[in-house]
């Protein structure tokens, strides 16, 4: 059934039951019990803006704030990683990615 629209969550401490709620379905096909996918990204894409967190750790209202980000990035972003090639290419790729668009 698509779209598949989100629950509304009012505050931060009622997200896990809602969406948990919100995860047990009914199988469009045979109206049976079914669990929804949430696992849909690659974890690349999903750890592609944690990195920015660093900049406003206690920010209680959002994830971080442009003015934050402003402040503690460069202009240019990542421009190191430590780890294995593929890793760092494609968490700098998918970072660039996010923060440019």
């Amino acid at each position: 059934e698509l779209p598949v629209t989100f629950p509304s969550v009012s505050a931060v401490s009622d997200t896990t039951d809602i969406m948990m709620q919100w995860k047990e379905a009914d199988c469009p096909t045979c109206g049976g019990a079914a669990t929804r996918d949430t696992d849909t990204l690659d974890t690349f894409v999903d750890s592609s803006w944690y990195f920015l967190r660093y900049c406003d750790p206690r920010n209680d209202e959002e994830p971080f704030s442009q003015a934050s980000v402003d402040k503690w990035m460069s202009k240019n972003g990542v421009d190191i990683y430590i780890g294995g090639i593929e890793h760092a290419i494609l968490h700098l790729l998918y970072a660039r990615f996010f923060n440019i668009f």
